[in-house]
């Protein structure tokens, strides 16, 4: 089966002192072969598999300064198998404010907001929205960069691992904005 790994230990090359005081039975010659297969012979792994990635898009990059801006959250599974109770983390930086229009009930707690997702399939996608109005600029670092994770899932991502934080994998993005200013300068001249 796609996605099922399975690992299949014989212990046909054991010897007989290998069950010396045991109450293990010795494998016959051929109980590794199909049909004489022996349930105290093997020990078998499956290994659920679900790729999983994460892109974060914003409707207004050079939003000004008061505007209410949307962005959108997408998780794809590229499979092979069904990912289940998969969770979804956005945290929100300074930069925002009436964070509001949080999509598939997800949830805002202390600046993060979080979507669960209890099953997405092979090649599905699943995307997220919520809007927020642009603060006035502070100059501190990364007011206006928010990130979002896959934070949790019960199967094995072969190139992530959720909820880590490592700005390379492919289950978190970020999205950045760069609010629109305007360096304005009054000069008033007195004639006579």
């Amino acid at each position: 089966m796609l996605g099922l790994v399975l690992f299949f230990a014989a212990l046909a090359s054991c010897s007989e002192s290998d069950f010396a005081g045991s109450s293990a039975q010795k494998p016959t010659e051929n109980s590794h072969k199909a049909g004489g297969k022996n349930q105290d012979d093997d020990d078998s792994v499956a290994l659920i598999i679900s790729d999983l990635s994460l892109t974060k898009q914003v409707s207004n990059a050079a939003p000004n300064v008061g505007d209410t801006i949307t962005f959108t959250v997408s998780v794809k599974n590229d499979g092979p198998d069904t990912a289940t109770n998969v969770q979804v983390k956005d945290v929100l930086p300074i930069g925002y404010t009436s964070i509001d229009a949080i999509s598939d009930s997800g949830s805002l707690a202390s600046g993060v907001i979080t979507w669960n997702v209890s099953s997405l399939a092979s090649g599905a996608t699943k995307s997220f929205t919520y809007t927020a109005v642009v603060k006035a600029p502070t100059n501190a670092a990364n007011e206006y960069r928010n990130v979002a994770q896959v934070s949790a899932s019960d199967n094995f991502d072969p190139d992530s691992t959720p909820n880590n934080n490592v700005a390379t994998e492919d289950d978190q993005d970020p999205a950045v904005v760069v609010p629109k200013q305007a360096d304005l300068r009054l000069t008033k001249d007195v004639s006579n």
